[in-house]
């Protein structure tokens, strides 16, 4: 990885705070229903991160979204072990997660 341009993090807006306020019930009502999916707690730890202005938390989220991305790859690598080469696998997003 070569060197990090100097972005300007642009997290903490308004929408930021309201987007990870919906993500967070929405991923809630997935786990309350007994089907929660990688996707929905990606989205969570993402729409988190967005919404965190301090450096400190926000690279903590950040972590959280590096962990369940790499989470999920691993699912999914653990379901094409069982497979076929050339088998493009389930779609359907596992049900076992670790966070909401």
């Amino acid at each position: 990885m070569g060197r990090a341009e100097p972005h300007p993090d642009g997290t903490g807006g308004t929408y930021d705070v309201i987007l990870a306020d919906a993500a967070r019930r929405a991923c809630q009502r997935e786990a309350e229903a007994g089907h929660r999916t990688w996707r929905s707690i990606l989205f969570e730890e993402v729409a988190e991160a967005f919404a965190e202005t301090a450096p400190a938390a926000l690279r903590a989220e950040l972590v959280q979204v590096a962990a369940v991305a790499a989470a999920w790859i691993e699912a999914i690598d653990r379901r094409r072990a069982y497979r076929v080469p050339g088998d493009h696998g389930d779609t359907r997003a596992e049900k076992q997660a670790t966070s909401c």
